[in-house]
This record gives C-alpha cells, sequence and structure tokens, in this order.
C-alpha cells in the first residue's frame, strides 16, 4: 500500500539522518585551522578504524561567538565525547561535550573525586540521605556497606593533560580554591564562610569594593554592609592565601582578625637552607622578624606600644639590644667588643 503523501514528505525528509547524541573517540585534535575542531571515530554511526573517521567535528563550547572572547578547551586524543549531527547529516559532525567512564579514556580527574559522609551544608540537596541513622551503628556496619556519598561541591574547572589544575571547594565553611600547574606550584585561597551566613546565599562574595566614594580607599567601602566580612562571617576570623613554588618556597598572606601577618620563607627543596621574614601585626604585639641561612642570623624589629626594641643576634650567639622604652642599647658578646677601633 502507497504511503499517504505527508508520509511520503516526512520519510524523505528524515531518510538517512542521524539525530540525537552518539558516543565516540578522539582520534585526532590537530586542526590545522585552530578552531577547536575534532575527528572522531564514531562507531554506532560511522563504524571502527581509521578510514571510517568522521570529517573535522565542529566544536560546541559554552561561551564566547565573538572576536577574542570564550573558552576554548579541547580533549586529548583518546578522549571520550558525545557526537551529534547539523541537521542529521553524517558530513556535519559536531563534538558537544564529553562523557565519564570509570576507566580512561574519559575518566573524571582525581581532585573531583572528594566524598562527603555526613549532611554539613545548609543547602545540600541531599542532606536527608547523608544524615546518620541510629542503626548503622559499627557492629551493624559489619553486615553490608555503607559507601560515602558523593559531594558535587568539589568542582573542577580544568586539568590538563600535564596536570595544570583549576579547582574550587563550595563546602561550607572549607571553601577554596586553587590554581596548581604541572609542577606542583600552587596558588591557595583559602576563606571559610561560616555555616550560618550560608542561607540563600545573601551575602555578596568576591565582589570586593576597595574604595569609598571619597576615594578614602578603606576596604569594604560602598559595599551596602552585604560583602563578606572577616570578624563577623567567616569560621575562626581567619582566611589566607598562599602561593608555593617547585622549590617549596612560599609567600603566605593571614587574614585572622586583629593578628594578621605576611610570610615569606626561601629555602631548597629539602629545607636544610631556609631563610624567613615574618612581618607580624598581631594587634598588641607588632613586630618583624628575619632569620638568617637555618635561622642562625636573626633581627627582630618590636613596634608594640611601651615594648619597641630592635634585636639583632648573630651566629656566635652574641646580641644587640635597642631598647626604645628606656633608651638604653645592650650589648653581649661571646668574645670583644670593639668600639671605634
Amino acid at each position: 500500500m502507497a504511503l499517504p503523501f505527508q508520509d511520503e514528505q516526512h520519510e524523505e525528509r528524515y531518510r538517512d539522518k542521524w539525530y540525537g547524541k552518539y558516543r565516540a573517540f578522539v582520534r585526532d585534535n590537530n586542526d590545522p585551522e585552530r578552531l577547536g575542531r575534532l575527528k572522531l571515530e564514531i562507531p554506532a554511526v560511522l563504524g571502527f578504524g581509521e578510514e571510517n573517521w568522521s570529517d573535522w567535528a565542529w566544536p560546541c563550547f559554552p561561551y564566547g561567538g565573538n572576536d577574542d572572547v570564550g573558552t576554548f578547551l579541547v580533549p586529548e586524543e583518546g578522549a571520550s565525547v558525545w557526537a551529534e549531527f547539523e541537521g542529521g547529516d553524517p558530513q556535519y559532525p559536531i563534538w558537544t561535550g564529553v562523557w565519564l567512564a570509570k576507566s580512561n579514556p574519559g575518566e573524571q580527574p582525581k581532585e573531583s573525586k572528594r566524598l562527603c559522609s555526613s549532611a554539613t551544608c545548609l543547602d545540600c540537596e541531599d542532606k536527608n540521605e547523608h544524615a546518620s541513622d541510629s542503626a548503622d551503628n559499627k557492629e551493624h556496619g559489619k553486615f553490608h556497606a555503607h559507601p560515602p556519598f558523593y559531594c558535587p561541591r568539589r568542582k573542577v574547572l580544568v586539568k590538563t593533560e600535564t596536570g595544570h589544575t583549576i579547582v574550587m571547594d563550595d563546602r561550607d565553611e572549607e571553601e577554596f580554591l586553587k590554581i596548581i600547574d604541572r609542577a606542583g606550584q600552587i596558588l591557595h585561597m583559602h576563606c571559610p564562610v561560616k555555616r550560618e551566613v550560608q542561607v540563600a546565599n545573601s551575602r555578596r562574595r568576591g565582589a570586593h569594593d576597595f574604595a569609598s566614594s571619597e576615594g578614602d580607599g578603606q576596604a569594604g567601602a560602598g559595599s551596602g554592609g552585604q560583602q563578606i566580612d572577616i570578624a563577623r562571617d567567616i569560621k575562626g576570623r581567619k582566611a589566607f592565601v598562599q602561593v608555593t613554588d617547585a622549590c617549596r618556597q612560599f609567600l603566605r598572606f593571614e587574614a585572622w582578625q586583629d593578628k594578621e601577618k605576611i610570610h615569606i620563607v626561601s629555602c631548597d627543596k629539602t629545607r636544610s637552607r631556609w631563610q624567613k621574614i615574618l612581618i607580624d601585626t598581631t594587634k598588641g604585639r607588632e613586630s618583624i622578624g628575619i632569620w638568617g641561612l637555618g635561622g642562625t642570623q636573626e633581627v627582630r624589629i618590636i613596634s608594640s606600644a611601651g615594648g619597641e626594641q630592635i634585636r639583632l643576634k648573630d651566629r656566635a650567639g652574641s646580641k644587640v639590644i635597642m631598647d626604645g622604652a628606656t633608651g638604653h642599647i645592650v650589648v653581649r658578646s661571646t668574645g670583644k667588643v670593639l668600639i671605634n677601633p
């Protein structure tokens, strides 16, 4: 029986068309036009083998579309991706993202595999499932497993094949952002916001205004009182930013309410040789310390009110103390003291 006219049109329109997504593997990512295109092996549509690889598949990036704007992340050869076809035509493939397997290719980076064993986030969608059960004591746990829950609040923005990584943790009171290069050098920003501040994300985050309308440069001015405040909103009133290099040298800023500090440490990789500077602005105990190689030499500048001193110590143990409160200079020498020799 002949098909009705409308059905014939429908059949003709969709004949040899491939709609939907298909599992595929990246076989070539060396796009000569540098547009992020890939050659794919799409077994369900084109079959196996190099002779059946797709034409260059266009990327479907999540952001961009204008000159000098957007993201550019291209999977490595062997990665597992989703493939589609423009208008259902296999001659015009598109890759639209990746799918994750339990083994390569496609395995998620290890930084994303943090597990959660309890409901600590107030607005966690799965906190009821995470809640502890009085029946699940140690004896009960011997008879069947209770695996920890996967926590999606550990977010890996990107991890490249060589190990360059940007990772964030949004778990309440444990928030951080890390940028790690392939050598393990780290920029680590840690600022745990109190759990009660997290409700409905009512406080602004990441939008510091360091200048008021009068230009006085006071931090937080003009923020309408809604900016995250270290004394009021940060767990333990303490946050830090630390930069660590391949030799474990580091620069650390501690934003600790009334105990602000800056640490600078220079060392070899084993820390058998080290030198350090500590700038301590702890309220009432302000000081600067400089330690020479291995701590054998020391300079201390103490600026606390009524206790101002400058102290010097050499490797032999000799000391000079300049007391700003009394005006005295004290010299303690392990040998001779020579003045205008």
